[in-house]
Protein backbone atom coordinates (compact mmCIF):
# COMPACT_ATOMS: atom_id res chain seq x y z
CA UNK A 1 0.00 0.00 0.00
CA UNK A 2 2.88 2.28 -0.73
CA UNK A 3 1.76 5.89 -1.25
CA UNK A 4 -1.84 5.00 -0.40
CA UNK A 5 -3.76 7.82 1.22
CA UNK A 6 -6.82 7.32 3.33
CA UNK A 7 -9.50 9.84 4.15
CA UNK A 8 -9.82 9.20 7.87
CA UNK A 9 -12.69 11.70 8.05
CA UNK A 10 -14.79 9.79 5.49
CA UNK A 11 -18.25 9.04 6.86
CA UNK A 12 -20.82 7.04 4.86
CA UNK A 13 -24.23 8.67 4.46
CA UNK A 14 -25.89 5.61 5.97
CA UNK A 15 -25.31 1.97 6.81
CA UNK A 16 -28.94 1.19 5.98
CA UNK A 17 -31.33 1.44 3.07
CA UNK A 18 -31.76 -0.21 -0.28
CA UNK A 19 -28.90 -2.58 -1.11
CA UNK A 20 -27.50 -3.60 -4.43
CA UNK A 21 -26.95 -7.34 -4.87
CA UNK A 22 -23.19 -6.79 -4.57
CA UNK A 23 -23.70 -4.93 -1.26
CA UNK A 24 -26.01 -7.70 0.00
CA UNK A 25 -23.35 -10.30 -0.79
CA UNK A 26 -20.69 -8.28 1.05
CA UNK A 27 -22.78 -7.62 4.16
CA UNK A 28 -25.14 -10.51 4.79
CA UNK A 29 -23.50 -13.85 3.95
CA UNK A 30 -21.67 -15.07 7.07
CA UNK A 31 -19.35 -17.62 5.43
CA UNK A 32 -16.24 -16.06 3.88
CA UNK A 33 -15.81 -18.75 1.19
CA UNK A 34 -19.50 -18.57 0.25
CA UNK A 35 -19.32 -14.78 0.18
CA UNK A 36 -16.36 -14.88 -2.19
CA UNK A 37 -18.08 -17.48 -4.36
CA UNK A 38 -21.24 -15.36 -4.62
CA UNK A 39 -19.16 -12.29 -5.57
CA UNK A 40 -17.33 -14.38 -8.19
CA UNK A 41 -20.64 -15.60 -9.67
CA UNK A 42 -22.03 -12.07 -9.78
CA UNK A 43 -18.92 -10.71 -11.51
CA UNK A 44 -18.53 -13.54 -14.02
CA UNK A 45 -22.10 -14.61 -14.76
CA UNK A 46 -24.36 -11.78 -13.62
CA UNK A 47 -27.27 -11.48 -11.21
CA UNK A 48 -29.19 -14.46 -12.63
CA UNK A 49 -26.43 -16.84 -11.45
CA UNK A 50 -26.72 -15.66 -7.84
CA UNK A 51 -29.86 -17.39 -6.63
CA UNK A 52 -31.45 -17.47 -3.19
CA UNK A 53 -29.50 -20.58 -2.15
CA UNK A 54 -26.16 -18.86 -2.76
CA UNK A 55 -27.36 -15.79 -0.82
CA UNK A 56 -28.34 -17.65 2.35
CA UNK A 57 -27.07 -15.90 5.47
CA UNK A 58 -26.23 -19.17 7.26
CA UNK A 59 -25.67 -22.84 6.62
CA UNK A 60 -27.34 -25.65 8.54
CA UNK A 61 -25.10 -27.45 11.05
CA UNK A 62 -24.65 -30.52 8.83
CA UNK A 63 -23.68 -28.30 5.86
CA UNK A 64 -21.10 -26.44 7.95
CA UNK A 65 -19.61 -29.72 9.14
CA UNK A 66 -19.45 -31.07 5.57
CA UNK A 67 -17.60 -27.96 4.40
CA UNK A 68 -15.16 -28.26 7.29
CA UNK A 69 -14.38 -31.85 6.27
CA UNK A 70 -13.35 -30.58 2.83
CA UNK A 71 -11.05 -27.93 4.35
CA UNK A 72 -11.17 -26.06 7.68
CA UNK A 73 -10.88 -22.68 5.94
CA UNK A 74 -14.32 -23.26 4.39
CA UNK A 75 -15.80 -22.80 7.89
CA UNK A 76 -14.52 -19.20 8.13
CA UNK A 77 -17.36 -16.91 9.18
CA UNK A 78 -19.91 -19.72 9.29
CA UNK A 79 -19.95 -19.74 13.11
CA UNK A 80 -20.61 -16.01 13.50
CA UNK A 81 -23.84 -15.27 15.37
CA UNK A 82 -26.91 -14.60 13.25
CA UNK A 83 -27.70 -11.00 12.41
CA UNK A 84 -30.19 -9.25 14.65
CA UNK A 85 -33.22 -7.72 12.84
CA UNK A 86 -32.10 -4.73 10.78
CA UNK A 87 -28.41 -5.34 11.56
CA UNK A 88 -25.73 -5.04 8.86
CA UNK A 89 -22.04 -5.81 8.84
CA UNK A 90 -19.94 -2.66 8.39
CA UNK A 91 -16.45 -4.17 8.86
CA UNK A 92 -15.11 -7.69 8.50
CA UNK A 93 -11.66 -8.83 9.58
CA UNK A 94 -10.60 -12.15 8.06
CA UNK A 95 -7.62 -13.77 9.73
CA UNK A 96 -5.14 -15.83 7.73
CA UNK A 97 -5.59 -18.81 10.05
CA UNK A 98 -6.27 -22.48 9.36
CA UNK A 99 -9.98 -21.99 9.99
CA UNK A 100 -10.11 -18.53 8.37
CA UNK A 101 -11.41 -16.91 11.59
CA UNK A 102 -13.63 -13.87 11.13
CA UNK A 103 -14.41 -10.88 13.35
CA UNK A 104 -17.49 -8.86 12.40
CA UNK A 105 -18.44 -5.29 13.32
CA UNK A 106 -22.16 -4.72 12.98
CA UNK A 107 -24.53 -1.77 13.13
CA UNK A 108 -28.28 -1.51 13.68
CA UNK A 109 -30.78 1.20 14.45
CA UNK A 110 -31.51 1.69 18.16
CA UNK A 111 -34.22 4.32 18.39
CA UNK A 112 -32.82 7.40 16.66
CA UNK A 113 -29.22 6.22 17.14
CA UNK A 114 -26.96 3.56 15.63
CA UNK A 115 -25.86 0.72 17.90
CA UNK A 116 -22.65 -1.24 17.37
CA UNK A 117 -21.44 -4.70 18.30
CA UNK A 118 -18.31 -6.70 17.62
CA UNK A 119 -18.65 -10.46 17.38
CA UNK A 120 -16.49 -13.43 16.55
CA UNK A 121 -17.05 -17.11 15.89
CA UNK A 122 -16.22 -18.16 19.44
CA UNK A 123 -19.01 -16.29 21.21
CA UNK A 124 -16.68 -13.88 23.02
CA UNK A 125 -18.36 -10.76 24.39
CA UNK A 126 -16.80 -7.44 23.40
CA UNK A 127 -17.31 -3.97 24.81
CA UNK A 128 -17.66 -1.32 22.07
CA UNK A 129 -16.65 2.29 22.52
CA UNK A 130 -18.72 4.03 21.34
CA UNK A 131 -21.73 1.77 21.94
CA UNK A 132 -23.93 4.07 19.86
CA UNK A 133 -23.69 7.16 17.68
CA UNK A 134 -26.12 9.66 16.15
CA UNK A 135 -24.69 9.17 12.65
CA UNK A 136 -22.35 6.67 10.95
CA UNK A 137 -18.79 6.67 12.23
CA UNK A 138 -15.91 8.26 10.36
CA UNK A 139 -13.11 5.91 9.31
CA UNK A 140 -11.03 7.32 12.21
CA UNK A 141 -13.85 6.60 14.71
CA UNK A 142 -14.34 3.11 13.32
CA UNK A 143 -10.63 2.37 13.74
CA UNK A 144 -10.94 3.67 17.31
CA UNK A 145 -13.89 1.34 17.95
CA UNK A 146 -11.77 -1.60 16.77
CA UNK A 147 -8.73 -0.48 18.76
CA UNK A 148 -10.84 -0.21 21.92
CA UNK A 149 -13.03 -3.32 21.52
CA UNK A 150 -12.16 -5.41 24.58
CA UNK A 151 -13.28 -8.76 25.85
CA UNK A 152 -15.82 -8.10 28.56
CA UNK A 153 -14.19 -9.03 31.86
CA UNK A 154 -10.64 -8.72 30.49
CA UNK A 155 -8.54 -11.03 28.39
CA UNK A 156 -9.48 -14.71 28.39
CA UNK A 157 -7.43 -16.64 30.95
CA UNK A 158 -6.19 -13.48 32.67
CA UNK A 159 -6.49 -13.43 36.44
CA UNK A 160 -7.67 -10.40 38.40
Amino acid sequence: MKNTRFDFEFRPKSYFGPMSLEHKIRTSIKGEARRRYAAFLLEREGEAAVDGDVLRESLADDEREAQGRIHPALMGGEYLPDFEPGEVEIVRIVLASTTCDVISVRARRVGNRIGYRVCDEYGEKYTCIPKTSAKPLTLRQLIGLLDNANFEGGLPGASS
